[in-house]
């Protein structure tokens, strides 16, 4: 088969599994729980739904929709979004609402990723948005928005393929909008009346005289929207004069003959007779007498059966027994047709637990659909009604919702959800032997709650209590909901009294219930105790190892009285009386002069300069903050220690150490990554032929991202500082980065004589040197290899022209006949120059840009590296009158060239 063959083949099966992929993604996008959370303020939510058949990652979106502007009242608009309302991980927030013009709202994007996964069928709440009006109330309780998906701005929405690392944006993607045209949950106040429309003037009387009435309890039913909320209606058979009276309550807008109707409700019948009549129906706006979509109740057996009629026609009767106060979720639907002026038909459904999320869901019953040549059909419906017949049965209706979508009276339910704000309260606090605190308070609010109604339990910690009134305080509330939501309710805590001194952080208040996963608040507060009674005792110090760096000081806690919550230690190195005495209310952070230890330690160390002396004193304080009180009167404990010389130069490095052990096992010093990838000791030294170090003693290892270490010399100031080592890389990277360095004594920032290693495509290396800045690095060309051991010379040489002349060289590989040849690479850029070099250090760098290696055979010196085979030292011998034996190992004295070891030597003399 021809090769153009097969990768055309290929490239056909690939662009077509692409586009499979592509177009079997579908999703659709919703605007849902439209609320009108105040007369000028609402809120709605979007929900994305895998309308697929497998499930997809969602990666990230844009959203746009357009509104009618007449409902702001000739106000300002106001376009934000509502935190703590999501299914989806943070990363798929919409980082920001905005209004790109009068009428357009948009969302800007999150960032790509994998940003959640949607099953095939679930529908996953991403946000919940919020439009205010700068008018006092809006124009209307109808929110006239529509999705946006063309012409820019326009909603967009991708996928995440893991395979590709890319997003892919979905190209089948529906749209809608679920807005309830009306509910209902009778929620008109705490006193009840036996006339409906004396509480409201929402509903209106077309008939009668009396009734129905209006309870202030409502109806449950498990994850209705509308459960629980309010109170409700109760009907009953009427007569003449006594509780006869019928009640409608119009919709904002009409239906036409477009739509369907969908009208959901809650019902529970006590009682009911053998005659059937209609309790609830609809009707056109006005209401008119002809009504529709009426629906009976009738007594069967022992309990009572439903029916429905389309219009003035005979019920159809169901036999379906349904149980005496047992709460029913009803909806009833009416379908326009415009064929024929009686082809409308209505269908009855009813269900005694679970959720119909789609139509008709788990029905317990249905009823049509029916009504298919009844004539005269409306051409509009625009109004609910609640009647009272002379043989209505007698119960109570609650939570209506009308829709023109089975979704709109149906909302999709995101996942229990409950939201505490502020999470972190902080700064609770009294003085010792009082209490309690002053309250603070955060909100609690909640959606999508199971069951529709409960409570929602506060649960206070061991030393802090709540409450609902700012008022009565106990260790735990019950806040009540309904509708499966919880508005937001503030939540009153403080610190209980008669605490001891101390700090009471990181306490928990619980919010649990509704389904939800349980949310913290934390509390940080303190009781404020007096300033300490009393000081420490025995107050002292010794040196560390290496005694050229570390001190460490010892003490025994104050005791009796009021006792110190920590210690403030703090010292010079110039004398007592320049050690600042602390002021109360004032904590000082920690530094090179300046500690602090908790009560109950006892010891701290201080790693400081070679060859000084230090004087410390130590503070007792209580408390800590604003509140923190130190003990600064009577006599302050005081202790001083001079640090020993560090070791002068030259300085051998042949880390003759226990194998395994780190560098700060045996002297070293970390500066930087304390504790990551510690510097180890390997058993087997490098070697390179004629050098002084070659084979001696061990090495360590270096990798990348680690701790990096120093060790200190006594500091040189001018002349020359030397330092050699053998290296060999079993890797490097392409960006480079330095991995040995020296500095003043002590710095962790000042760092001067870097060398670098970096590979380029082939694995080839290139070794660099910098005076100071890594920016100013200079390197060989590619002329070395990994797994090569190389010997490596700095020079760092103090010049006194300027601040910024002072000149780096290093050599690879050099002649080793004791006389110092031209450098492989000078370097003088123009960063600053040392003041003083006292340590040399290993460095771990980046993940990105350091090396692996072995390195051993470290000499630090001011002089060029001797001759292999050459031993030099100093020899100082006081000439007195007689005699003065000196030996010498190694050569015989014939041939020790004893004439020049003292210049002033008289060869004549006997000495």
């Amino acid at each position: 088969m021809p090769k153009y063959f097969l990768f055309s083949f290929f490239v056909l099966l690939i662009f077509t599994t692409l586009q499979v992929n592509l177009y079997s993604q579908q999703c659709e996008l919703k605007v849902s729980n439209i609320n009108f959370e105040s007369v000028n303020s609402l809120t709605f939510d979007v929900y994305v739904k895998n309308a697929g058949t497998s499930s997809l990652v969602y990666s990230h979106g844009s959203f746009a929709w357009t509104f009618d502007t007449a409902i702001l009242n000739g106000g300002t608009a106001t376009f934000s979004l509502v935190p703590g309302f999501s299914d989806f991980a943070a990363s798929a927030y919409p980082p920001s609402a905005l209004i790109t013009s009068p009428n357009i709202l948009r969302t800007s994007s999150n960032l790509p990723g994998s940003n959640g996964v949607i099953q095939a069928g679930e529908s996953l709440r991403l946000y919940r948005f919020r439009l205010q009006t700068s008018a006092s109330a809006f124009a209307s309780n109808f929110f006239s928005i529509s999705w946006k998906n063309s012409v820019t701005p326009y909603t967009r929405i991708f996928t995440w393929d893991s395979g590709t690392g890319l997003p892919s944006e979905v190209q089948n993607v529906s749209f809608s909008i679920l807005q309830l045209t009306l509910e209902e949950n009778f929620d008109y106040g705490s006193t009840a009346n036996s006339d409906l429309t004396a509480v409201t003037t929402n509903w209106t009387r077309h008939s009668g005289t009396q009734g129905p009435a209006y309870f202030t309890t409502s109806l449950s039913y498990s994850s209705y929207a509308s459960s629980g909320i309010g109170g409700s209606a109760w009907f009953t058979r009427g007569s003449s004069g006594v509780n006869d009276g019928d009640v409608h309550r119009v919709f904002p807008t009409p239906f036409t003959s477009t739509d369907n109707i969908y009208s959901a409700f809650l019902v529970k019948i006590d009682s009911a007779r053998a005659t059937a009549d209609y309790f609830f129906h609809l009707g056109p706006s006005p209401i008119g007498t002809t009504f529709r979509g009426r629906v009976f109740g009738r007594v069967n057996g022992a309990g009572w059966s439903l029916g429905l009629a389309k219009s003035s026609e005979a019920a159809v009767n169901d036999n379906t027994v349904l149980n005496f106060g047992q709460t029913y979720l009803v909806v009833l639907k009416y379908s326009f047709s415009t064929v024929t002026t009686s082809d409308d038909v209505v269908t009855l459904y009813v269900y005694e637990s679970g959720i119909p999320l789609s139509e008709p869901g788990s029905p317990l019953l249905t009823i049509g659909p029916t009504g298919s040549g009844v004539t005269s059909d409306p051409t509009n419906i625009g109004a609910i009604a609640i009647r009272q017949g002379s043989n209505t049965p007698t119960g109570v209706i609650d939570g209506i919702r009308i829709g023109n979508n089975w979704s709109d009276i149906f909302p999709p339910v995101g996942s229990p959800l409950l939201t505490v704000s502020p999470s972190i309260l902080t700064g609770f606090t009294y003085f010792e032997g009082g209490g309690p605190s002053t309250s603070q308070s955060y909100n609690l609010s909640g959606s999508s709650l199971t069951p529709a109604s409960g409570n929602i339990t506060v649960t206070g910690s061991t030393n802090y209590e709540v409450s609902l009134n700012n008022s009565t305080f106990s260790g735990s509330v019950n806040v009540p909901y309904s509708g499966g939501t919880l508005a937001s309710t503030p939540i009153y805590v403080r610190l209980k009294a008669g605490l001891s001194g101390g700090t009471y952080n990181g306490e928990l208040i619980a919010n649990a219930g509704g389904g939800a996963t349980t949310q913290n608040v934390t509390c940080n507060g303190s009781v404020i105790k007096g300033e300490p009674t009393n000081h420490v005792t025995n107050f002292s110090g010794v040196l560390g190892t290496p005694s050229y760096y570390y001190i460490i000081l010892n003490w025994i806690d104050a005791s009796g009285g009021t006792s110190p919550d920590g210690y403030l230690i703090k010292g010079s190195s110039f004398n007592y009386d320049s050690i600042k005495v602390p002021i109360d209310g004032v904590p000082e952070n920690n530094s090179l002069f300046v500690q602090n230890v908790a009560q109950g330690i006892q010891t701290k160390t201080f790693g400081l300069n070679s060859a000084t002396t230090y004087y410390f004193k130590i503070f007792p304080y209580s408390n800590s903050g604003a509140n923190i009180n130190y003990k600064t009167d009577g006599s302050v404990p005081q202790f001083s220690i001079a640090t020993n010389n560090a070791p002068s130069l030259p300085i051998n490095e042949n880390f003759e150490y226990a194998t395994g052990s780190f560098l700060t096992d045996n002297g070293w010093i970390a500066h930087s990554g304390v504790g990551t990838n510690p510097i180890q000791v390997n058993d087997t030294p490098l070697s390179y032929t004629g050098y002084v170090n070659s084979g001696l003693g061990k090495s360590v290892t270096m990798t990348i991202t680690g701790e990096d270490d120093n060790r200190a010399f006594s500091g040189i100031t001018n002349g020359s500082v030397y330092a050699s080592f053998m290296v060999n890389f079993s890797s490097a990277q392409l960006a480079g980065d330095y991995f040995f360095h020296m500095g003043p004594e002590n710095t962790t920032s000042l760092f001067y004589a870097k060398a670098f290693v970096k590979k380029n495509a082939g694995d080839s290396l290139a070794i660099g040197v910098a005076k100071r800045n890594n920016s100013d690095v200079v390197y060989t060309p590619f002329n070395y290899a990994l797994n090569t051991t190389y010997l490596i010379a700095i020079k760092y040489t103090f010049n006194s022209g300027s601040t910024t002349d002072d000149e780096v060289k290093l050599w690879i590989n050099p002649v080793l006949n004791g006389i110092e040849p031209a450098a492989t690479l000078t370097q003088t850029d123009l960063g600053e120059d040392a003041l003083s070099l006292g340590m040399f250090a290993l460095r771990q760098g980046t993940s990105t840009s350091a090396a692996n290696l072995v390195l051993g055979g470290i000499r630090i010196a001011t002089t060029w590296i001797p001759e292999a085979g050459t031993n030099t030292f100093q020899l100082s011998v006081d000439v007195l009158n007689g005699w003065n034996m000196v030996s010498i190992p190694g050569l015989h004295p014939v041939d020790q060239n004893v004439d020049t070891w003292w210049q002033y030597r008289d060869p004549g003399a006997n000495v």
